[in-house]
């Protein structure tokens, strides 16, 4: 009777996973706006940006996500305020990623909303995200 316990070995941390997709942003959006965490162009320093609701202002937004060479964007949001967004980015040309909020608010560390942009993009960037709509 003497079974020794395995322990769980193979147990990555997030920067160890491979990197599946490079030009990638994580956006966190609520009434008033939100936050936008993207690499510009170079892959060395995330930038975290705030964004107001405004047309003008997402107009601005999809511009500086143009500029940064994004191609993918994952958005997290509890409300509808993510619908007016989500129509521009896809009309953008941009692969849009809308992640419902209950699979990532768990997740400890984040306390503000731009450190909930940077972790929607770094799992975004992982593969590690999945379309909710």
């Amino acid at each position: 009777m003497d079974k020794a316990i395995k322990k769980k070995t193979g147990v990555k941390k997030i920067t160890q996973f491979e990197i599946i997709r490079h030009h990638v942003a994580g956006i966190d959006v609520s009434d008033n706006g939100g936050m936008v965490a993207a690499y510009p162009v170079s892959e060395k320093e995330v930038a975290v940006e705030e964004f107001g609701c405004y047309t003008r202002d997402l107009h601005d937004l999809t511009a500086r996500l143009k500029s940064c060479q994004i191609e993918s964007v994952a958005m997290e949001s509890t409300g509808v305020y993510w619908i007016p967004l989500f129509l521009l980015l896809q009309e953008e040309g941009f692969e849009v990623f809308p992640v419902n909020a209950r699979h990532v608010k768990n997740v400890t560390g984040r306390k503000d909303d731009g450190g909930d942009a940077e972790w929607l993009q770094k799992l975004h960037r992982y593969g590690l995200l999945t379309a909710s709509f």
